[in-house]
């Protein structure tokens, strides 16, 4: 799964922002205006709401 950005510069500052949340995630270097999300396959729910929240917060520190 992946989300894109408007730009390859704003993917990868969330990129980054997300692993500073404690979210490892990274871009694709065929598509860098977009971030890898790849939970396992075992993740629970509460995670889930846990990454989403990661993420957007990433989001809203840009």
């Amino acid at each position: 799964m992946s989300l894109q950005f408007a730009s390859d510069v704003q993917a990868q500052a969330i990129a980054h922002a997300c692993i500073q949340n404690g979210l490892v995630t990274d871009w694709f270097l065929f598509a860098p205006d977009r971030i890898r999300i790849a939970p396992p396959l075992i993740i629970t729910e509460a995670e889930l709401h846990l990454l989403c929240d990661i993420v957007l917060k990433s989001i809203d520190m840009q």
